[in-house]
């Protein structure tokens, strides 16, 4: 029937029928869709498999539910509005799909594979741009089911699930509106041309194994455009991927600090005329070209973990034309991983590296090469300029850092780092142990240590293992390990620290439990719970040297924790800490800041750290300037770099009597007994004159001794703590001897 035909149905039964639906012709529409009761179903489902077109006004109210067997099309050249609520959705979907429409079964067949023939809707050039799309549900469509031609309808609400196309397509100057919309198991949430995008993009969501990227139309740009970070759907950068695209004669595409630009397999991107790429400096604002399964940048882009991985010959590259401005072309501070096309290991004008120069003369510099079966091929009388990149990681056997495969020209590579501080394999430098290169390229003078290190690869060398690991924790705890170089690579869970949680998650990466350095969400969401405690909140201290046990336990999903103490450092000093029965998979590290007393312990391991009553000892030594008592107490505990609210404050009782001595000092002993002081001196030297001053807590002087030319060795003295014929008040005196180069001071209770 006609969607606006007015029949009356009646007492009508269906038994036996194919499809428990009104079937609509297709036709050009206008007016509102009515809801249609008929064998008993209050709104039954209409079915779809003619075009449907729009050329004036048409609205649709909530709960229609449209379903085609044949990928059915809307052309929009009207005002479309779709009137859907939260309780009750328009939906467009498959014969098959049994959990919509009156009956839900339409079939009646209780099959469960559902084929992607759903509707889609196409917005023309002369569609109303004051079309809307209000809580509107489409399923298993064959094609992308919104497609903006130069419109910009309004997308509200609305939820994009199971098939393998995007949601929303966006082709011209198109820039609608998509807000609070989910995208559930399709494969992105939306393509668009480089010249259109969203007017607004809040409140959307991402879930299942839809492509977490902004899907690049195959194209050829036709005007300059500059590509900069986005934000979508949660994820502040998230990447562009590209399959097959080039920029036109008439373009130049410029990338700004921080694009990641990931590609499907056998995709690449070719220049005729300009490509500008301005990484920055550091990891996090350098350009990006990487396979759409390499995780490590722009995060797991299909949520399969590490399911797919890439080879180094995944994607194609960039191809720079014969035509391409050179000028115009240049590449800095950029990325490329996973990208070569091997046709052959012989020179061959098929093959492609990373960056291919087809009679063009680029400008690459401040750039990584990691895991490309070719970094940079030079093809007929390319000169590309290359200067301060990294080639880290290409194939062993047949490929090469920069391979100049034909043509007479030369390439210059200089200051480059090769993998090795040797420099490059050629036969003109017998010992050097890197990258391959061919003949007529310059590679000197050549680099000796990384310029561009990956996140995560401390050490600078090329390559990500628990070493790096080990030198963040030794930063964690002493704040001083790494240069500015190495910091910048250091903090890999991005919250602008460097801790033991980096070195966690290092480590996780080095032995593949993870395959990526999520900086939007490392942070675990369990409630993580840390208990410290000591055996006494008092320690009575007799050496100069003296221990304080602790024990530590920590809650799952911990796997680094790091502990701030704080003590008096004229008082004592750490000079150590005592683990036994550590686990074997943790590591641990100390600070200690000798002008603030601070003390930093640091754990990490890539499991939980799983500690049950672990022993923790700090090992301490005693000051000249310790008094009767200090304190020592916890300033901060951090488990995964979240706060944890922990107390732990211990007073230390000095009952030393020999606890700090000079050079020149081997012993010195006081007690008293019977109102009398005793004292035993050890002198390693004979001095000119010893003196023992005894003073009162006022300060008062109230006993002196002088010892003229004492020997080397043991002498016993015996004095009252006050002058001759006072008897001593009881309570605390100062005894303070004093020798040539020395000086003792000691406490002494009198009673």
């Amino acid at each position: 029937m006609d969607m606006f035909a007015n029949p009356t149905f009646a007492n009508n039964a269906v038994a036996n029928v194919p499809n428990n639906g009104i079937s609509l012709r297709g036709q050009t529409l206008s007016g509102t869709v009515p809801k249609r009761s008929f064998n008993g179903n209050s709104n039954i489902t209409y079915i779809l498999r003619e075009t449907m077109t729009v050329n004036d006004e048409l609205t649709i109210p909530a709960g229609i539910v449209f379903k085609s067997d044949r990928d059915m099309r809307w052309n929009i050249n009207g005002k479309l509005t779709i009137n859907g609520s939260a309780s009750e959705n328009v939906v467009f979907t498959s014969f098959q799909d049994d959990a919509f429409g009156q009956p839900a079964d339409l079939q009646g067949n209780g099959s469960t594979s559902i084929s992607e023939n759903g509707c889609y809707f196409v917005f023309s050039d002369q569609a109303d741009d004051a079309s809307a799309i209000n809580y509107a549900t489409f399923r298993y469509c064959r094609t992308d089911a919104i497609h903006c031609n130069n419109a910009s309808p309004s997308i509200n609400n609305c939820t994009f699930e199971h098939y393998g196309n995007t949601g929303v397509s966006l082709n011209g100057s198109s820039t609608p509106e998509l807000t609070n919309s989910t995208f559930n198991n399709i494969s992105y949430p939306f393509r668009t041309s480089l010249v259109s995008y969203f007017s607004t993009t809040s409140g959307n969501q991402i879930t299942g194994t839809t492509g977490r990227a902004i899907r690049v139309r195959d194209e050829t740009l036709s005007q300059d455009v500059t590509l900069d970070t986005r934000s979508f759907a949660g994820i502040s950068n998230i990447p562009y991927v590209f399959y097959n695209y080039t920029v036109g004669n008439s373009s130049i595409l410029t990338l700004e600090p921080g694009v990641v630009c990931k590609f499907q397999q056998y995709g690449y991107i070719n220049v005729k005329k300009g490509l500008l790429v301005n990484g920055g400096d550091s990891p996090e604002t350098a350009v990006v070209f990487t396979a759409d399964q390499d995780d490590f940048y722009g995060g797991d882009t299909y949520n399969d973990g590490d399911a797919t991985a890439p080879n180094d010959y995944y994607w194609q590259g960039i191809h720079f034309a014969g035509e391409a401005i050179d000028a115009s072309c240049i590449i800095e501070n950029a990325v490329f991983k996973h990208g070569s096309y091997r046709y052959t290991t012989n020179a061959h004008t098929y093959n492609r590296g990373a960056v291919t120069a087809q009679d063009a003369n680029p400008t690459l510099s401040n750039s990584l090469f990691e895991h490309c079966y070719w970094g940079v091929i030079a093809k007929g009388e390319a000169s590309p300029d290359i200067s301060s990149c990294d080639f880290v990681n290409t194939d062993p056997t047949y490929g090469y850092g920069v391979w100049k495969d034909s043509g007479e020209s030369e390439v210059d590579a200089t200051n480059c780092w090769w993998n090795h501080n040797t420099g490059p394999q050629h036969a003109s430098n017998p010992n050097g142990e890197g990258e391959r290169v061919s003949d007529k390229v310059n590679f000197t003078p050549f680099a000796t240590q990384l310029a561009k290190p990956a996140l995560g690869d401390v050490s600078l060398n090329g390559e990500i293992k628990p070493y790096d690991a080990s030198l963040v924790l030794q930063h964690a705890a002493q704040g001083n390990v790494l240069d500015a170089k190495q910091q910048g690579v250091a903090d890999v869970s991005g919250n602008g620290t460097i801790s033991s949680f980096d070195a966690s998650l290092i480590l996780q990466f080095s032995i593949g439990l993870i395959t990526m350095f999520d900086q939007a969400g490392t942070k675990s969401a369990a409630l993580l719970d840390v208990d410290l405690s000591a055996a006494s909140s008092n320690v009575e201290v007799s050496s100069k040297q003296f221990t304080v046990p602790l024990t530590l336990s920590t809650s799952e999903k911990i796997t680094a924790l790091d502990l701030t103490f704080s003590s008096n450092a004229q008082h004592v000093k750490l000079v150590g800490t005592q683990t036994n029965g550590l686990p074997a998979n943790v590591g641990i590290a100390k600070g200690y800041n000798p002008e603030t007393g601070d003390i930093k312990v640091s754990m990490a391991s890539a499991y939980d750290l799983n500690l049950n009553h672990q022993e923790l000892v700090l090992v301490f030594e005693l000051q000249e300037g310790f008094e009767n008592e200090s304190t020592l107490e916890i300033k901060e505990i951090q488990a995964n770099e979240q706060s944890i609210n922990g107390q732990l404050e211990i007073t230390l009782h000095s009952t030393a009597t020999d606890v700090y001595l000079p050079l020149a000092v081997s012993g010195f002993t006081i007690y008293s007994h019977n109102q009398l002081c005793f004292m035993e001196l050890g002198l390693k030297e004979a001095q000119s004159n010893v003196t023992i001053t005894f003073n009162d807590l006022s300060g008062k002087v109230t006993q002196q001794l002088r010892i003229s030319e004492p020997n080397a060795g043991v002498h016993n003295i015996t004095s009252s703590a006050v002058q001759s014929g006072i008897k001593p008040t009881p309570g605390i005196y100062l005894v303070t001897v004093k020798g040539d180069d020395f000086t003792i001071t000691r406490k002494v209770i009198v009673r």
